[in-house]
């Protein structure tokens, strides 16, 4: 793993007692016994980079290239390892096979009511690859009509009683979570697609708005208070989300045992080359 307490960062001035244009500057850098290791974890030689010469004695900040902290990972899924049984064959194919150089991973998602599942964002091809956090995008489909939605990370805690849902401190609605991503009704069938990467979330084709958002009106005509909507990370290791349909019955969004599906999918990333 890339120390960052190793990263170096130099500069100098210099100045001139006279009022003469300068013709040329001439720098010299000079290293000696020493070593930088790559996102293998293996010696290399010594990189330099971003060198910046400016007028003035205030230094400036720069902006690192992306690609100097972080780097993609991609991956192999070979079937006749990885499927659970005969049939467990991509796309309802016939015979196994293994796919190189594969972008994303992606998992199924299926459920009835209030679900907790969990999220796996390892690295099997190699273990010694430090795997870092990275944005998911969720695609959920209902299959039932719904009167709300949440989607949210499985850590929270009860609210005030003030903010209970019904004065009921048992109901699911009166925990709150770190990250939480609500929308009022919706109907059977249509996606709800709550994506990290880009930054967007739809209902359809519908856009839904993410900043300024404190309250939906739901289908009874009340006005339900909701957190800021949040896009959701996928940690090292696994992580578990909670997916929430709430129906009208007698006056009350209970969970009613709606039925959904869809899938979870996010790049890997690990380390970039260091930058000195």
């Amino acid at each position: 793993m890339l120390d960052p307490k190793k990263w170096r960062r130099f500069s100098g001035t210099f100045s001139f007692s006279h009022d003469e244009p300068i013709d040329f500057v001439r720098v010299e850098i000079v290293a000696d016994d020493a070593v930088i290791r790559n996102e293998n974890n293996e010696d290399v030689p010594l990189y330099i980079t971003d060198i910046h010469f400016q007028a003035g004695k205030q230094l400036t900040g720069w902006v690192p290239e992306t690609r100097e902290f972080l780097r993609k990972l991609y991956h192999t899924n070979d079937e006749t390892k990885t499927r659970v049984s005969v049939d467990d064959i991509y796309n309802g194919g016939k015979t196994p096979v293994k796919r190189t150089n594969l972008e994303f991973r992606e998992y199924n998602i299926a459920g009835r009511g209030i679900e907790v599942f969990t999220l796996p964002n390892w690295y099997p091809d190699d273990w010694y690859v430090q795997v870092l956090p990275t944005g998911v995008d969720f695609e959920i489909i209902p299959k039932d009509d719904y009167d709300l939605f949440r989607l949210c990370t499985n850590d929270g805690s009860l609210k005030d009683p003030e903010h209970y849902y019904n004065n009921d401190p048992d109901h699911p609605l009166s925990m709150t979570y770190t990250r939480e991503f609500t929308i009022g009704g919706g109907s059977a069938g249509v996606p709800i697609k709550i994506l990290s990467r880009s930054g967007k979330a739809y209902v359809g084709s519908t856009r839904l708005p993410i900043g300024g958002v404190n309250s939906i009106t739901l289908s009874d005509g009340s006005n339900f208070p909701i957190k800021r909507r949040s896009f959701f990370l996928a940690q090292k290791g696994a992580s578990r989300f909670r997916i929430e349909f709430y129906k009208f019955k007698n006056g009350i969004l209970q969970d009613t045992g709606i039925g959904y599906y869809g899938t979870a999918k996010f790049n890997q990333w690990t380390f970039g080359r260091s930058r000195f």
